[in-house]
């Protein structure tokens, strides 16, 4: 497990890369209309979240590994992403698109 530097650095990196695929998303022709709105807007929930869970995180446990929090957080985080996800599923394979039905 990281600790110190490496892990704010990781985690900068992380999210460095999650953010940076948004430019690839707004440049694709191929996305259903409001992808795009749909995307930013569980990137930005994602990154408030996280932000939040790592700056409680770190404040209450410092280095110490506290997997009864992390875990569900790490799950909580996830859950703008995944929400986004099945909605555009949804709205690709079933005409769940406003116009479409």
């Amino acid at each position: 497990m990281l600790h110190g530097r490496g892990a704010v650095l990781a985690g900068v990196a992380w999210t460095g890369f999650v953010l940076g695929v948004a430019p690839y998303a707004l440049s694709r022709r191929v996305l259903g209309r409001g992808l795009r709105r749909l995307y930013l807007t569980a990137a930005g929930v994602w990154t408030v979240l996280w932000v939040s869970a790592t700056v409680l995180g770190r404040l209450a446990f410092g280095d110490r590994t506290a997997y009864w929090y992390w875990f569900p957080v790490g799950l909580i985080v996830a859950a703008p992403m995944v929400a986004a996800a099945a909605l555009a599923a949804h709205r690709a394979t079933r005409g769940g698109e406003r116009g479409n039905s």
